[in-house]
């Protein structure tokens, strides 16, 4: 049997989480298309991709259930917090540090619902932020205008992290990980301040 370590987790989101899901057509033409390329099998994820008529426009997945992220979303975070970490000193350099949470840190499940502050699942955003994009191109600068579907601040996940025994990753450096949370959160846009949270153990398991 192999060891293992898990750590059950609520995010509470104190700005608002932006989605991240775009346009069907997209997803089709370009990251399905790449992720099949290297063996991966993401076709569930186009059954929970709502229909947009508008490009440009990024929202939640979602299911028969309510709103959802996929677990490769908080995987991605714990990536990007450990690089943080890392180069800020607060925890040792870890050699392939990206490769090493692929193999040895997963997430249950593979949907995570995005629920209330009652715990409720949501069935709906929020609301629409709308934001002007700046982009150089070859006809000069551009500008054009981006929409993501947000939830509010309160809304939360629920979801553990399980961590197979190794040399170089710890439940602590997993923990230190998620209080980078305060400052650099999930969702689009993370750089802007949008889809930070913060975060407890919690003890029940779904």
């Amino acid at each position: 049997m192999f060891k293992s370590e898990r750590l059950d987790v609520r995010l509470t989101f104190t700005e608002p989480l932006l989605g991240t899901a775009p346009a069907r057509d997209l997803y089709e033409r370009w990251i399905q298309a790449e992720a099949r390329k290297r063996g991966l099998e993401v076709d569930d994820e186009l059954e929970t991709l709502q229909d947009m008529e508008e490009k440009g426009w990024t929202r939640f997945h979602e299911d028969e259930k309510g709103l959802l992220i996929y677990d490769y979303v908080v995987r991605g975070f714990l990536k990007s917090a450990l690089a943080f970490l890392m180069e800020n000193g607060a925890v040792p350099k870890i050699p392939a540090y990206k490769n090493r949470v692929d193999k040895f840190v997963f997430i249950e499940p593979r949907r995570i619902y995005i629920k209330d502050s009652e715990g409720r699942v949501k069935t709906e955003p929020d609301g629409v932020l709308e934001r002007p994009l700046r982009a150089m191109t070859l006809q000069g600068p551009r500008t054009s205008l981006v929409r993501s579907d947000y939830v509010k601040p309160g809304s939360m996940l629920e979801f553990s992290v399980i961590l197979f025994e190794n040399r170089a990753i710890s439940m602590r450096h997993i923990r230190q990980a998620f209080d980078y949370g305060r400052w650099h959160g999930l969702g689009q846009w993370a750089s802007g301040g949008f889809g930070r949270f913060s975060w407890e153990e919690i003890n029940h398991r779904r």
